[in-house]
């Protein structure tokens, strides 16, 4: 199971890297900090913008990027 996490990791970087978007994989490790962002995974702007958090990545890493970066609108639910 680790390995299928490591690997999903690496596509949504490779997406990102791909679409021209500077990345950085940062593992926080400090309890009290983590409780702050309140999901598992949270794409954060250099200016310190939380952009997207959930607790589960996206199956398609390249709309939501698409989304946060401003090249597409979200659909509607």
């Amino acid at each position: 199971m680790r390995h299928q996490v490591y690997r999903r990791k690496e596509l949504q970087l490779d997406a990102a890297r791909t679409a021209g978007i500077p990345v950085e994989h940062v593992r926080l490790g400090q309890p009290d900090v983590v409780a702050l962002y309140e999901k598992k995974f949270v794409l954060v702007r250099p200016d310190g913008h939380v952009a997207w958090r959930d607790d589960r990545i996206p199956g398609n890493v390249s709309e939501l990027l698409a989304i946060v970066t401003g090249h597409q609108r979200r659909a509607n639910p």
